[in-house]
C-alpha cells in the first residue's frame, strides 16, 4: 500500500505520513533477509526454504510429513485460484 501511495502521490497527503517510514523500513527488512543464507530452524526442526528442499528432508527422514502439510495447504487455499463462471459469486 505505502509502495502504491508513492507511485500515485499520495503520500504528499497528510493522512499518508507513513509512507517514508514504512517504505524505509521495507527496504531495511529486505534487505535482511536477502543476505541471511542460513537454514532456519524453529524448536530445533529445520524449516524448509522451498518445495524442494521440503521434499528433500522427506527422502531423508523417509516420511511424507512435508509433502502432507504442502498438499493440505495447497487444498485449504485452491479455492482462491478457482476462475469463477459467469455470473458466479465470490465464495464468501
Amino acid at each position: 500500500m505505502a509502495q502504491y501511495a508513492e507511485n500515485n502521490g499520495l503520500d504528499k497527503e497528510e493522512a499518508f505520513w507513513w509512507v517514508a517510514y514504512t517504505l524505509k523500513k521495507a527496504t531495511r527488512i529486505v534487505a535482511k533477509i536477502k543476505a541471511r543464507n542460513v537454514r532456519l530452524e524453529k524448536v530445533g526442526i529445520k524449516v524448509p526454504r522451498s518445495v524442494e528442499e521440503a521434499l528433500e528432508f522427506d527422502r531423508h527422514s523417509h516420511t511424507t510429513f512435508w509433502k502432507d502439510a504442502i498438499d493440505k495447504e495447497m487444498r485449504n487455499i485452491e479455492v482462491a485460484f478457482r476462475v469463477l463462471e459467469e455470473g458466479e459469486r465470490a465464495p464468501v
